[in-house]
């Protein structure tokens, strides 16, 4: 199963430029949710916690939340990852099935 899709996160952070220098304000106030694969990664929304997550990423979600963020060029990526492997993508090493919607 290689170029499986998976699901990634970041730590989205407030910062601040004084004096012509990036300052640190805050603890993460939320984190950025990716669907990637070995060729791209593409943002596909932000959460605060796993209900927030499992809006965006949940089987019967992922497929719409690709289609609303995603490049047309980084769908030519993510849905032959997803189809090549029956649907099936990495979320944080627990494998579920995206609902076939598209």
């Amino acid at each position: 199963m290689s170029n499986m899709l998976r699901i990634g996160l970041k730590k989205e952070q407030d910062y601040i430029v004084r004096n012509n220098e990036i300052i640190f304000q805050k603890e993460s106030i939320g984190y950025n949710v990716y669907a990637c694969t070995d060729e791209v990664e593409c943002w596909i929304g932000s959460c605060n916690d796993i209900e927030s997550l499992e809006e965006i990423i949940s089987e019967e979600e992922l497929i719409s939340s690709i289609e609303e963020s995603a490049s047309e060029r980084e769908m030519d990526i993510l849905f032959p990852a997803l189809e090549c492997n029956n649907y099936i993508y990495d979320f944080f090493g627990k494998l579920r099935v995206a609902a076939r919607v598209r």
